[in-house]
């Protein structure tokens, strides 16, 4: 079966960045070309030491090394890299904590 979107809503808050990137191998293989992928994040500026806790507009404090997890939206794309996926940003989505949307585009 293979489908033309996914949601992954609050579960790599809850999981090291390594299994985004597992997750974007074996998915690919039942999204079609073309079809999207939706991620929940916390995610951290730039320019903010990945290892270091993260306040968030809404209070709620992430981390780099435990749950609940914090990214950059480069670590998103870093998880494309070799593989059929594009990461594109959404930010904000209307999340009381603070949590951000990524969407991942199938390109082969």
């Amino acid at each position: 079966m293979r489908v033309d979107f996914a949601l992954a809503q609050s579960v790599f808050t809850a999981l090291p960045l390594n299994f985004l990137r597992i997750c974007l191998e074996r998915l690919g293989n039942f999204v079609v070309r073309d079809g999207k992928f939706f991620v929940s994040i916390f995610e951290v500026p730039d320019h903010h030491p990945t290892h270091t806790p993260y306040r968030h507009p809404s209070g709620y404090i992430s981390y780099g090394a435990k749950e609940p997890y914090h990214y950059r939206f480069a670590d998103m794309e870093f998880c494309c890299r070799g593989l059929p996926w594009r990461a594109a940003h959404i930010g904000a989505w209307g999340h009381p904590l603070s949590v951000r949307m990524v969407r991942f585009d199938k390109t082969r």
